[in-house]
């Protein structure tokens, strides 16, 4: 009888361990630095959404448990500095992203020497910091801080399959994502 209260025991422990990890949330903080409002708007269900103004100091919050894909951005100008993320079930990828969407322009890139355009021409229009603080569940060496504060920054993707550039955090992690902020 006790093996089996005991074996009880360990599956309820092992559906909680699953389903805690499986559900936690994605938390963005969005920090306004810079010395203008930043209008800020997601992509969501194929439109832009403005989300907030977030005033000079003050900061906005948003957390999600289960979306495919996003993108942040200031303002809604197809040049414009982009955070982007993907969720999935057990963690989330995300990337900064100084592309133009200018349509026209973004469809144009067919080889290495298209490169070399897009990085004249970059959809960068203001500094963004991205601080992470992760629950270390597989120890990802790929979950960073990233900086980006002009055009042909490093840590941002500068071109299509820029795929260096995606980075990759456990679920649970918690996203300072810094408008205008100093390195």
């Amino acid at each position: 009888m006790t093996n089996s209260i005991l074996s009880i025991y360990k599956c309820i422990f092992a559906i909680l361990i699953f389903n805690n990890f499986f559900t936690q949330s994605i938390n963005f903080t969005f920090n306004n630095y810079c010395n203008h409002v930043i209008n800020l708007y997601s992509h969501e269900n194929n439109n832009y959404v403005n989300l907030c103004n977030i005033k000079k100091n003050k900061s906005y919050s948003k957390s999600y448990n289960n979306k495919n894909s996003g993108v942040f951005k200031h303002t809604l100008s197809p040049n414009a500095t982009l955070f982007e993320y993907s969720i999935v079930n057990y963690g989330i990828y995300y990337d900064i992203s100084i592309i133009s969407t200018n349509t026209n322009y973004y469809n144009k890139y067919t080889n290495f020497n298209k490169m070399i355009d897009y990085q004249k021409n970059t959809g960068f229009n203001i500094p963004i910091q991205v601080k992470v603080k992760a629950p270390k569940i597989h120890n990802s060496k790929t979950c960073n801080n990233l900086f980006c504060n002009k055009n042909n920054c490093t840590d941002a993707y500068l071109y299509p399959e820029d795929d260096l550039k995606t980075h990759f955090c456990d679920k649970g992690t918690i996203f300072n994502i810094n408008f205008c902020n100093k390195k």
